[in-house]
Parts: C-alpha cells; sequence; structure tokens
C-alpha cells in the first residue's frame, strides 16, 4: 500500500448544507492525499528506478480515472515532467474530460496510423502531457495494450518522461 485516498461524496447526491467552505474540506483532503502518495512514490523512485505506475482496479466507479488524473497533476505540480495514458479502452472517461473529441490517440498510434508525438496533448499544468485513447471502435482494440507497438511507446515514454501514469 502506498498510500490512501478518502472516500469522496457522490457529486449525484444533493448536500445536506450549502457551505461552500465545507463543500472543499473533502477536495482538499483528497488533494492532500495525493500529494502523500506522490511523495512516497517520488522517495521510491529514486531507490527502484519507478517511472510508471498503473491505476487499476477490479470494480467499476472507484475511482481510477480521478486518481490517475490527480496523481498525474501533483506530479507535474512537484517538477516532473508527466505523461497520463487513457488505456482505458472500454470507457475513456479521462479522454471524454481532457480530449473531447479527440479523434487520434493511443489506439491509432499501436495500429500504426498516428506517430507517439502526433497524439500528446499539452495540459493546462506545467509538465503534464496527455494522450488520449482516441478511436477505441473495434473488435480487438483491447489486444493491442499487449502488443509490441505498446512496448515500443512504453520504452518511448520512460525515455521521454520523468513519471508515466496509466490510467
Amino acid at each position: 500500500v502506498v498510500g490512501a485516498v478518502p472516500e469522496m461524496p457522490d457529486p449525484k447526491r444533493p448536500r445536506a448544507h450549502a457551505d461552500p467552505k465545507a463543500a472543499e474540506v473533502p477536495r482538499h483532503n483528497l488533494i492532500e492525499s495525493i500529494d502523500a502518495i506522490r511523495t512516497m512514490l517520488l522517495r521510491n523512485a529514486t531507490t527502484e528506478d519507478l517511472r510508471v505506475v498503473m491505476v487499476t482496479s477490479a470494480i467499476e466507479s472507484e475511482g481510477k480515472t480521478s486518481l490517475a488524473s490527480n496523481l498525474a497533476m501533483s506530479l507535474a505540480r512537484a517538477g516532473r515532467k508527466t505523461l497520463l495514458i487513457d488505456c482505458d479502452l472500454r470507457n475513456p472517461s479521462l479522454s471524454r474530460i481532457l480530449a473531447p473529441g479527440a479523434t487520434v490517440g493511443l489506439v491509432d498510434v499501436l495500429r500504426g496510423d498516428a506517430e507517439f508525438a502526433d497524439v500528446l496533448r499539452m495540459e493546462p499544468v506545467s509538465g503534464l502531457h496527455f494522450i488520449p485513447a482516441a478511436s477505441t471502435s473495434g473488435q480487438r482494440t483491447i489486444d493491442l495494450l499487449n502488443s509490441p507497438a505498446m512496448q515500443k511507446l512504453m520504452t518511448a515514454a520512460r525515455n521521454e518522461y520523468d513519471c508515466v501514469i496509466v490510467d
């Protein structure tokens, strides 16, 4: 266990209070928790050459995407050149948030239809880049994650970035 993230209130449920300061407490706690996880990862990175972190779960709607994106932003704020990759090819929610309408992305690189540099997007946080999933249609798209092209992409990402976060 690298760290713990507090449970966040369900945004779909109405809040019992309208105090804006009280509403910020869960967000503040989340940021503090993710910054603590970042600190642990960076400490381990120096001794174990840790460069790539995959955020995953067997259960839907557990907060994988929120954790991955917030961790990537935290690493970038700490001065680490960071790449965030949306590898959730079945439900690329990160791509819908950060790159709505993206026509090229990870899948296109893995199919050989685009280059690594062509799909990189700069994010508002300095030092943070993003690769959307993009065109995820196709029967065997998920198999691309275990392809030699994915290994090549990850090698390029490790060489170019201090940290790679995979959602």
